[in-house]
């Protein structure tokens, strides 16, 4: 029997085109605005490299595939009449990989405003009533650290105390300093019992900052009883490596060099860098220099699978001069940070509507304030040796005025040190499933391991407190006709101080 030359022409290209496809990466997701309704019509561009290697068009709702025969690191560009072009962020595809990547559209060049503290799925801010601010790397880049920029927030107080190094705290909405819920990465910041220490942390790699205002965030546990801060650490993504030198300098002997490594190759994405600030600050005893590492590396098993660390470390040194106005002269003494905050997660896209994520954290952090001799004038009454500080005069705003000496040192075993640490270790597991563009629902379990240890040498004081809290998250969202938006969420949660409760 003889085949017609055409059909087997046509037989064999039938075959060479189902094997390629076979043997494609295949990109598929939707396009939305802001509200989460689809965009049609929106041209897709996929580029490997330099070249565009897929284009295509979104369909009625939204909805598109690509496909690619060379595997690699992708980028999509998104465009449609009356949006900004949208670029995402670098992927890895292999073949015979289905990689999902939604895009929402925007409507000008600035960068997506997306929140998740809010309902713990990433959500633009257009789709939530939660009041949630965001801070973007431009305005982070020219500041030392993150508290100016947090003061400018509405409803949001930073209190300092001294200057640079100094320790600072926030205050949100009325709540106590303690009530925040500071996370790097996903990872808890805050010592034990809550208190976190602002004076230490400095901007370099952080690419957002996310504040949630009000208690209402039940994904990040019973410690966001004032707001909840989100803190991400910068990736890696053009494909070339790019080396970034930052330096400045001022007055008060004040100067800063930080620099940093990144780039994405392929299956890898990664970050490495290092910054030092040095000030003398402007009184006497008062010199600062904080060193900060930090580190985001992420490798693609896979298109569904990844693998990512990170680590930011940070060691501080501050001189105390105490209330230098008070006593007309500083104190001898130092306090010292040793801040370590690292974590390893794997997040796996089973489908393209269930999604799992595990991160495993640590948390550790040490503080010592050293008074390494008395200072001022001793006096020894009934045995008991009080050092002053020198004659000085207070004039408040009022008009009056004050003179004398302040009490200032005691007669302790000098020197003197005090200690503090507090150790986390923190396992977490979540769950998502988004049943329909308008459904999404996400389930969580938390478990942390908490240690700290309070020492002072000078009143022999030693106290000792072990901890362990979990807790059950079940968090639902979704929209009526991407017009009308909604969430609702709790947590049952475990804790070693107030037992079994609902939050």
């Amino acid at each position: 029997m003889s085949i017609p030359a055409g059909r087997l022409r046509t037989a064999i290209l039938a075959i060479l085109l189902s094997a390629s496809a076979a043997h494609a990466v295949v990109v598929r997701g939707r396009v939305t605005n802001q509200l989460g309704a689809g965009v049609s019509g929106a041209r897709l561009q996929l580029l490997l490299g330099n070249s565009v290697v897929a284009a295509g068009v979104s369909g009625p709702e939204g909805e598109y595939e690509l496909r690619s025969s060379e595997g690699g690191r992708f980028l999509l560009l998104t465009s449609s009449q009356g949006f900004a072009m949208t670029p995402s962020r670098s992927f890895y595809g292999g073949r015979l990989d289905l990689v999902q990547q939604d895009v929402t559209l925007r409507l000008d060049e600035r960068k997506d405003e997306i929140t998740v503290t809010a309902t713990g799925l990433p959500t633009t801010l257009s789709q939530t009533s939660s009041s949630v601010s965001l801070i973007q790397p431009d305005s982070l880049w020219p500041r030392y650290g993150v508290s100016e920029e947090l003061r400018l927030m509405p409803g949001v107080q930073i209190v300092q105390s001294g200057q640079m190094g100094g320790q600072t705290s926030q205050f949100v909405r009325g709540g106590q300093s303690d009530g925040n819920r500071v996370t790097i990465d996903g990872i808890p910041a805050e010592d034990m019992g809550g208190r976190f220490d602002y004076g230490n942390l400095a901007s370099f790699a952080l690419d957002t900052i996310e504040v949630h205002r009000g208690p209402n965030s039940v994904t990040v546990g019973s410690g966001a009883t004032a707001s909840a801060v989100r803190l991400v650490t910068q990736q890696g993504t053009t494909i070339h490596p790019v080396l970034r030198y930052t330096g400045d300098a001022g007055n008060f002997h004040t100067w800063r060099n930080e620099g940093d490594l990144s780039g994405s190759a392929r299956k890898l994405d990664y970050l490495l860098g290092f910054s030092r600030v040095d000030s003398s600050n402007a009184l006497p005893g008062n010199r600062y220099h904080n060193a900060t590492s930090a580190a985001n590396l992420g490798f693609a098993l896979n298109a569904k699978t990844s693998l990512r660390f990170t680590l930011r470390n940070t060691d501080a040194a501050v001189g105390v001069p105490n209330a230098h106005d008070f006593y007309g002269i500083s104190d001898n003494a130092k306090q010292a940070d040793q801040i370590l905050i690292s974590g390893a997660s794997l997040d796996y896209q089973a489908t393209s509507a269930w999604h799992n994520l595990v991160r495993y954290g640590v948390t550790r952090k040490r503080e010592q304030l050293f008074q390494f001799s008395p200072v001022g004038t001793p006096i020894t009454s009934f045995g008991f040796t009080t050092y002053y500080g020198r004659p000085v005069t207070i004039t408040g705003a009022n008009g009056y005025s004050v003179s004398g000496q302040a009490a200032m040192d005691f007669g302790l075993p000098y020197p003197t040190r005090s200690d503090q640490v507090s150790n986390r270790d923190q396992l977490y597991y979540q769950t998502d499933y988004r049943f329909s563009p308008h459904l999404a629902v996400l389930g969580a379990f938390r478990y942390e391991d908490e240690r700290g240890i309070y020492k002072n040498s000078a009143y022999g004081t030693f106290n000792k407190a072990d901890r362990g809290n979990y807790g059950y998250t079940l968090q639902m969202q979704g929209d009526f006709a991407s017009r009308v938006f909604y969430s609702l969420g709790g947590e049952i949660e475990k804790n070693a101080l107030f037992g079994l409760e609902g939050v």
